[in-house]
């Protein structure tokens, strides 16, 4: 992809580069002064706000004309240089024009910005979500350079869940410890989110199980899958009778062979836990008969989620635990990201047991 944006800023400027050597040195070193209209508003063609047009606004369109740089509505105006509603290549190329005096003043008809609008609240219709991210604590990730913020916007970061996850005036991202966090930056009354989840490095290790057992799945002596190697595509057929009897422990067996993977085999073990001890990475045999291994443990009031509509956060109202097992549906199948609430969880003291 980058390859192909890179060759795509050569064509563009090897096109122009003929016709920007033919003005004088005069006109085409100089950087063409943008000014103010009489209502005070920046015009167009100055993407970055700095009061003149030049090649690095003429850069920074082309980056918003392939996604790598994101604008708010009223900021749009700024870039798309030829009026149509859209910012593309070619008002990339009209600004470049413009920049080295290939296009006269008259032209700047096109760049006339339109009046900003007054928004005294963000309406749903100018909130735009953006995909889930998860990070390990301690991590640390830029959401500024996604965004182009001139100088006088209204620019706000902010995050809903300080606890887990920190955001700082220039969009760089932090995260704390675990838990789930949404961070919004808020443009001229439109609103982009960024939903985080920090794992911890325990987690990390035990998430990367998923790859070599995913969901959906069989862990069973049927003939491996070519892509996953470690697991199977076909279901058992009968647990009870013929050379599939031992499936019966296939849930004991899944969650202990988790737990050395993660921990190693001589990891010591403790033994006689009780429910509310139960934490990440716990063997855990839940009665009347099914062993599960925990890959999460939510306490009540915990944020789990937030509410894009409202703005809220979303939280746990009792105490959680989310597991990776195998057998669930009797045919040996692999599942992760059930969830067991500890008040209705009966466990065999004796067969649940920790590793740290």
């Amino acid at each position: 992809m980058r390859e192909t944006i890179r060759k795509y800023f050569c064509l563009m400027f090897a096109a122009i580069l003929p016709m920007a050597c033919a003005v004088p040195a005069t006109a085409a070193s100089s950087d063409r002064v943008v000014g103010y209209a009489s209502s005070g508003e920046c015009v167009a063609g100055d993407v970055d706000g700095d009061g003149r047009v030049t090649p690095a606004d003429a850069r920074l369109a082309l980056r918003i004309s392939v996604n790598l740089m994101r604008i708010t509505a009223d900021q749009t105006c700024y870039a798309d240089a030829d009026g149509d509603g859209r910012v593309t290549s070619a008002d990339a190329r009209l600004i470049l024009r413009y920049s080295v005096a290939l296009e006269t003043d008259g032209a700047m008809q096109r760049f006339t910005a339109p009046p900003k609008k007054e928004t005294s609240a963000v309406s749903f219709a100018d909130k735009h979500e953006a995909d889930f991210v998860i990070l390990q604590e301690n991590d640390t990730v830029s959401l500024g350079d996604r965004h182009l913020i001139r100088a006088g916007d209204d620019a706000r970061w902010e995050s809903s869940n300080p606890a887990a996850v920190t955001v700082s005036e220039n969009g760089t991202v932090r995260a704390v410890k675990k838990g789930i966090a949404c961070v919004h930056l808020t443009i001229n009354g439109e609103r982009y989110y960024y939903f985080f989840e920090v794992r911890t490095p325990l987690q990390t290790r035990i998430y990367a199980l998923q790859e070599k057992y995913p969901d959906g799945y069989f862990w069973n002596d049927y003939p491996k899958s070519e892509r996953y190697p470690a697991v199977t595509e076909t279901p058992c057929t009968d647990h009870s009778t013929g050379a599939y009897a031992h499936c019966l422990g296939q849930c004991a067996g899944f969650a202990e062979m988790l737990s050395e993977e993660v921990f190693g085999y001589y990891a010591p073990v403790r033994r006689n836990l009780t429910v509310d001890e139960i934490r990440i990475g716990d063997y855990v045999r839940c009665l009347p008969g099914h062993s599960v291994f925990v890959i999460d443990r939510i306490n009540a009031g915990e944020v789990i989620g937030y509410n894009a509509y409202l703005d809220i956060n979303v939280t746990a109202d009792e105490d959680i635990i989310t597991v990776a097992e195998c057998n669930w549906d009797c045919r040996c199948g692999i599942r992760w990201g059930r969830m067991i609430r500890l008040n209705n969880l009966s466990i065999d003291s004796y067969e649940t047991y920790t590793r740290y």
